[in-house]
Order: structure tokens, then C-alpha cells, then sequence
């Protein structure tokens, strides 16, 4: 008998929807031969419940408390007594690169593990220093000379897991989609009348986990900078705002709402067929992320609806959103139309506002006619990912 732990000390962002579709593939492979074990925060009883977790006696789940500082130690050490507390075999993990160096010493003997890694390191390796690159060659080493390390996912690049096979000798590296979790086919409803937005706005949207490295707290500080230029714009923030900036993304809030922004913002877990039909509603989708290294969910509801991204260009996020054709980068924008930015105003905001500033109706229907949606849906499919994570034996 095979007994598959799939580990996960977060629930906040993708980590829940990432569960869920590895729950859903149990659901097809479980069986007295073969189970599941889902061990996860506690918090997870109280999130989860805006999901359909079908119940299998061959599937169960191990709740555990996370105390305020975790780490890759501490991940490892807590995955590894659940490892052998439940007697699994192997291990599938939504973020491995969170639990080296450790993992490898730790993990019981016999036992394979494999998981997912988002941030691919050859897309940084011109503007990395030393000490990054050294770094993280060594993680890669790690992992072609660890026998416990089973397959290394690199989510969204069909490229590199061959590069790196051939670099390190090695059939570790994997291809996997980044699901598209959305229904596509339906047709996405309207919400500008329930968030109160008027039919000819602008309408800017910005969602799933909000955080820092997504370039959330940059688009509130270009708002903030430029009131003028945004007078007759909305703006949606829709997803959890990550503890690391809740203090700063409501001090912002309020600054721009005292000049006159039109904000909104639903602080909360927002189900798929909202944020579906906020995109489709939306004039453009906002995805200034700082780390371009790796994908981005969000541009599936731009293959899904047809509304562009507006992205910076380069990395893997770059190529992505170029190669489907799927919206524009900022620094294209930027070029036709540079604001004066009042002093002390970050880089990031300055880009962001003079991007916006310069999109016209014009720019965003020639922009909407090249998506290659279809392709996109097609090549990230959410089967495909669940087959890929989740082999049948």
C-alpha cells in the first residue's frame, strides 16, 4: 500500500486552491491501495469552507498548529515527524524550495518527495550577485544529488526543466502547468453595477493574495501620487492583504481616498466566479510584480475573459504574457507619455501611473484582439496539472 502525504503549512493565497486541486486528483486515485493524507494548518478548517472537499474513507486529514515564526527548519522537522507518524511513502509539497537545506537530512530513508518551485533562478541569474548565484546552484545540487528528491515541478516553463536536465544530468526537472482553475466557458457576468463602478470608467483590477511582491502597495502609492490623473478611475484590491503590508495598504487606502480615489476593497477569500467576472468587467488587469522570475495566476483571467494584463516586461511572467499575446507591459506604456512625479515618489508608482496615464480605449482594443486566450486555457489546463502532481501508478 502506497500512502501519499501532501504537506502545506500556509492556506493564504494559492496554497488553498493548489490543496484543493491536489484533493480533487485524490479523490479520482484513492483507494485501499493507495491513500491520501492532507496535513495542514488548523487554520485550514475555517478557510476551506468556501470549497467542495468531497469525503473518502481512503482520504483523511492531520491538522497541525503553526506557531508565529516557521522556517525551513521547522517546516522540515514537522514534516518529517508527520512522515512518520502517518507511515507515508511519499511526499508531494505545494513550495519545496521553502523547506531546504534541511529537508534532505531530515526526511526519513526510503521516502521520495516532490514539489513545486515557482521562482526559477536562470530568469535572475544577469542582475543576481555572487552570493545569489552561488546560492542557488547549490539549492539545484541539492536536488539532482538528494536521493529522497523525487520531481522538482517548475511551474509554467517547458524550457528550462530540459535545460536544466541536460545541466545537471539529470530527469528531475519537470514541466507543470499553472492551472486554470476558472470555469472558461461560461459566460463571465457583470459587476460593475454591484461594486458601483459607472458603465464608462476606467475600471483597474488587482487580485488574489495581496502582497508586497506583487506590486500591490505600488499601485496604491501611484494613486496616491497622481490623484488628478486617476479622478475618474476605479479600483478593485480583491484577496487577503498579507500581514507583512495590511499596516501600509491601509495607511495608503486612506491617503488616496482622501484625495478623492475611487477604491474598493474586499479584504477576504473571493471565490473564482467573482473574480472571473471582475475581470471581464475591468478595463485592464494589474499585475506589477517585483519578482517576474515566476508566473502569475492572474493572467489566466486574461486568456479566460479577454481583458489585458498590464505587466512589466521580462522573466518568465514577461515572456508568458508575450507569447500568448496576453496584455502590455508597463515600460511600453511608460514610453509614450512620462508624468512629472512629485518628490519622494517610488520608482515602481512613477512607472505604474505613467503606464496607466497612457493607456487609451485605442490601446486596450488592439491589445484585446491579439490575446491568444484559447491557446493559453489550453496549454494550462487544470487536468493537466493534476495529472502531472499527482501520477497514477
Amino acid at each position: 500500500m502506497s500512502k501519499t502525504l501532501i504537506y502545506d503549512s500556509s492556506v493564504s493565497g494559492h496554497h488553498l486552491e493548489y490543496l484543493h486541486h491536489f484533493y480533487e486528483r485524490a479523490l479520482e486515485l484513492a483507494s485501499r491501495e493507495r491513500q491520501f493524507v492532507f496535513a495542514v494548518p488548523e487554520s485550514f478548517v475555517e478557510r476551506s469552507q468556501k470549497l467542495l472537499w468531497q469525503k473518502n474513507e481512503n482520504i483523511s486529514f492531520v491538522y497541525f498548529a503553526v506557531p508565529a515564526k516557521t522556517g525551513a527548519r521547522w517546516d522540515s522537522q514537522n514534516l518529517s515527524r508527520l512522515v512518520r507518524e502517518q507511515g507515508a511513502t511519499d511526499v508531494l509539497l505545494s513550495a519545496l524550495m521553502s523547506f531546504l537545506p534541511w529537508l534532505p537530512f531530515m526526511l526519513p530513508r526510503g521516502v521520495k518527495v516532490s514539489g513545486i518551485v515557482y521562482m526559477i533562478y536562470l530568469y535572475r541569474w544577469k542582475k543576481s550577485g555572487l552570493k545569489t548565484k552561488i546560492l542557488d546552484v547549490l539549492k539545484y545540487l541539492l536536488f539532482r544529488f538528494s536521493p529522497c528528491i523525487g520531481r522538482v515541478f517548475l511551474l509554467n516553463d517547458k524550457v528550462v526543466p530540459r535545460y536544466l536536465n541536460k545541466l545537471y544530468r539529470t530527469q528531475k526537472f519537470a514541466f507543470l502547468p499553472d492551472p486554470v482553475a476558472i470555469d472558461a466557458q461560461s459566460p463571465a457576468g457583470e459587476v460593475r453595477t454591484e461594486l458601483g463602478v459607472p458603465a464608462g470608467a476606467r475600471l483597474f483590477s488587482h487580485f488574489g493574495g495581496l502582497d508586497t511582491r506583487k506590486g500591490t502597495l505600488d499601485i496604491l502609492e501611484a494613486v496616491c501620487a497622481f490623484p488628478q490623473v486617476f479622478r475618474d478611475d476605479y479600483f478593485v484590491f480583491a484577496g487577503r492583504v498579507g500581514k507583512g503590508l495590511r499596516e501600509r495598504f491601509y495607511a495608503l487606502l486612506e491617503t488616496a481616498r482622501a484625495k478623492g480615489a475611487h477604491i474598493i476593497v474586499k479584504d477576504e477569500f473571493v471565490a473564482y466566479e467573482f473574480l472571473k467576472n471582475l475581470a471581464a468587467s475591468s478595463t485592464a488587469i494589474l499585475i506589477p510584480y517585483h519578482n517576474t522570475e515566476q508566473s502569475s495566476g492572474l493572467i489566466a483571467y486574461a486568456a479566460a475573459t479577454g481583458v489585458p494584463v498590464i505587466a512589466p516586461r521580462g522573466g518568465l511572467l514577461g515572456k508568458l504574457v508575450k507569447r500568448y499575446r496576453l496584455g502590455l507591459f508597463i515600460e511600453d506604456l511608460q514610453a509614450q507619455k512620462v508624468l512629472t512625479a512629485p518628490a519622494g515618489t517610488a520608482a515602481r508608482a512613477l512607472a505604474i501611473a505613467s503606464a496607466l496615464a497612457a493607456l487609451d480605449a485605442g490601446t486596450v482594443k488592439r491589445a484585446k484582439t491579439l490575446i491568444r486566450g484559447n491557446d493559453y486555457l489550453r496549454d494550462n489546463s487544470l487536468e493537466e496539472f493534476q495529472k502531472i502532481a499527482i501520477e497514477e501508478f
